[in-house]
């Protein structure tokens, strides 16, 4: 919240804003935190359902003000941006339009996907991305990147099996400019996110040229490498740069990284070990593609 309040707007003018983005027979807004008004538009069941009243007064000029209230001071990253407020920039096209100048270098080129969402905001997120690509909005054309960074979580977490479901919604309806991903540790080797590649439904995965995947496990496990394998392969053709971070080769992991004919940058790095490691030797003198670092 920043330091200097706007009174003006508080709280009248983000009540009547409450009352304009809520469907028709919500619950009291009185009862609900302003600061969560866009809430009640991102369940399963009211998504993006607009009422039919308007109230001009309101856009832009007083969205923007609100816009501002709400943003942190001083943004200086993704993390700091709450995700009530993100969500808040996407309910429908006249805050959309003010909001993304303002969120376009943290949310609008990369959306970074880490521990601080809960599993229900992920799905909100979810939830948004099927809405915005139904209804063909600009946000889509607009990313470029995902990092998919929910290191803190183990796999029997509980959280981790609810938020992961939600990651998989995100990816299979991924904008259409994307063409970089990374995966960090937990997500990479596991057999949903293999699946969630080799889906022939789901031509927007099979774009991606840049791929950043961490495995992070102490102890590898044949079928982690085999999923991993899987995914290599199935963007053989595109891919342009791989980068591993403590991903366990085998056999077939090399026999894969042959079927990349277009890669043009290749770095394999452990823990405590520089990219050009022993596996990245033996790869760079493997691969067929002379640019391979």
């Amino acid at each position: 919240m920043p330091t200097q309040p706007l009174p003006q707007i508080i709280p009248d003018i983000l009540r009547e804003v409450f009352l304009y983005f809520t469907p028709p027979k919500s619950s009291d807004p009185d009862l609900i935190p302003l600061d969560l008004f866009a809430c009640s538009l991102l369940s399963s069941t009211t998504l993006c359902q607009m009422p039919t009243k308007t109230l001009p007064q309101l856009i832009p000029d007083i969205l923007r003000e609100v816009f501002l209230y709400f943003a942190p001071p001083n943004s200086s990253g993704p993390d700091l941006i709450p995700p009530d407020l993100f969500a808040c920039s996407l309910v429908c096209k006249y805050w959309y339009g003010e909001a993304c100048p303002l969120l376009d270098r943290y949310k609008f080129q990369q959306l970074t996907l880490n521990s601080r969402y809960t599993s229900d905001e992920l799905k909100r997120i979810g939830g948004l991305f099927i809405e915005y690509r139904r209804n063909g909005q600009e946000y889509f054309n607009k990313i470029e990147s995902v990092l998919v960074d929910i290191i803190s979580l183990t796999a029997s977490d509980p959280v981790m099996k609810l938020s992961m479901p939600a990651v998989q919604t995100i990816l299979a309806h991924l904008p259409p400019k994307q063409t970089r991903l990374c995966i960090m540790p937990k997500f990479a080797g596991t057999p949903w996110f293999a699946r969630s590649f080799l889906r022939k439904d789901i031509p927007s995965l099979l774009i991606m040229t840049h791929i950043h995947l961490h495995d992070n496990s102490s102890n590898p496990i044949p079928t982690r490498q085999n999923h991993i394998n899987d995914v290599i392969a199935s963007l053989s053709l595109r891919l342009e740069s791989l980068k591993l971070t403590d991903v366990t080769f085998n056999a077939k992991t090399y026999d894969t990284l042959c079927l990349c004919t277009t890669l043009r940058e290749f770095h394999n790095r452990r823990r405590h070990e520089s990219y050009h490691d022993h596996q990245g030797a033996r790869v760079s003198s493997t691969l067929t593609s002379k640019d391979v670092l």
